[in-house]
């Protein structure tokens, strides 16, 4: 079953328990693994056409919230999808 949110009102805050970047072709791509208020596993990806995501404000964000174990609230376009 998938759940498309609507992408101008979505959020979610927790905490990174890990982050990569990655490079297949002409597309870049940062990997993470959130862990919700919740404690709910959430795996998320951000795209970009050039590299240097983990550069970006997002990226210092996303690698500071991984390296210190602190909450970050992150907006975008989110799909659940179970089973």
């Amino acid at each position: 079953m998938a759940t498309t949110y609507n992408s101008n009102s979505d959020s979610i805050t927790g905490y990174i328990s890990n982050v990569s970047s990655e490079h297949k072709k002409n597309k870049y791509f940062v990997k993470f693994t959130l862990i919700s208020e919740n404690d709910e596993t959430i795996d998320g990806w951000v795209f970009s056409r050039f590299s240097g995501i983990l550069a970006s404000e997002l990226g210092i964000g996303l690698t500071n919230s991984f390296k210190n174990k602190t909450g970050i609230k992150l907006w975008g376009s989110m799909n659940n999808k179970n089973g």
